[in-house]
């Protein structure tokens, strides 16, 4: 039989935390999407944070649970 690891629920603020199997401590998505960004930006892709399926799982999930009404980058901030 094989193993199989808990399913964790999709993480959908950026303040919210999750255990990070590569750094193997608790990080905040905020923190996952900005090693990404750097990563990416800078052309880094030799970095953990780079090709990280957990983070990409994270990142997808917290795009998808945007919502119209909490993202609009037209809108002035108040």
């Amino acid at each position: 039989m094989a193993h199989r690891s808990p399913i964790t629920p999709p993480v959908l603020r950026l303040d919210d935390e999750f255990h990070c199997r590569y750094r193997h401590r608790e990080i905040s998505l905020q923190q996952c999407l900005d090693d990404f960004v750097e990563a990416n930006a800078f052309d880094f892709s030799r970095r953990a944070c780079f090709k990280c399926p957990l983070g990409l799982r994270r990142r997808c999930d917290f795009a998808d649970g945007m919502d119209d009404a909490e993202w609009n980058p037209s809108s002035p901030t108040p």
